[in-house]
């Protein structure tokens, strides 16, 4: 009998980790508080399983950590990175572990520049982002083209960033652009998308 890919494909999708499926469909579905166990769990079972230095197991940190920055986008605008500190560590542990296992000019590399300098300029911290923010465009420049969404968005956050830090230094809230406008980047294989934000999918 002649094979059948598309069945294949869809016993596989099947077949793939239950809080892995539900994790995604509670994202897409705005549930955050409900995907919020299901990505940790995710999380932990690639630690156990992978290691922490394995690329899937740097994937759901990038994803648990961008969840918890969306979480906090829908709430008031906090009060420091002291409230952001777990979103923090996992950003600069999937930073670190895919500069070691693929490269300072890997896309997923490049994407959790991206990520990491956001959260930081979201909390005015635009000294620590913006070298982030320029290493993260120089590259996708190199490896996307200059006309690619994904480097134009960075280019519009190194803007922002330069901006806010020059208000900041006169005196003024370096925030001018809105907690919405703050693009978390895809650091995986799929996007989904929620108002305001492109979200990572967990990679499979």
């Amino acid at each position: 009998a002649r094979s059948d890919p598309r069945g294949f494909r869809c016993v596989r999708r099947a077949t793939r980790p239950l809080a892995l499926r539900l994790s995604r469909l509670f994202f897409v579905s705005r549930f955050l508080e409900d995907a919020e166990p299901l990505f940790r769990e995710t999380l932990e079972r690639r630690r156990a399983k992978l290691g922490d230095a394995h690329p899937d197991t740097l994937a759901s940190a990038n994803n648990l950590a961008a969840l918890l920055q969306v979480q906090g986008n829908l709430d008031a605008v906090s009060g420091g990175l002291e409230d952001v500190s777990e979103s923090l560590a996992l950003y600069r542990e999937a930073l670190a572990g895919r500069r070691a296992a693929l490269g300072d000019a890997h896309p997923h590399t490049l994407a959790s520049l991206h990520n990491l300098a956001l959260l930081l300029q979201s909390h005015e911290e635009f000294e620590a982002a913006e070298p982030l923010l320029r290493e993260a465009l120089d590259g996708r420049r190199v490896a996307l083209g200059t006309e690619h969404p994904k480097t134009l968005a960075t280019e519009k956050h190194l803007r922002a960033c330069r901006e806010g830090r020059k208000r900041a230094r006169e005196g003024g809230s370096g925030l001018f652009v809105t907690r919405s406008d703050w693009s978390v980047d895809a650091a995986c294989a799929g996007s989904f998308f929620m108002p305001g934000c492109q979200l990572p999918a967990c990679s499979d």
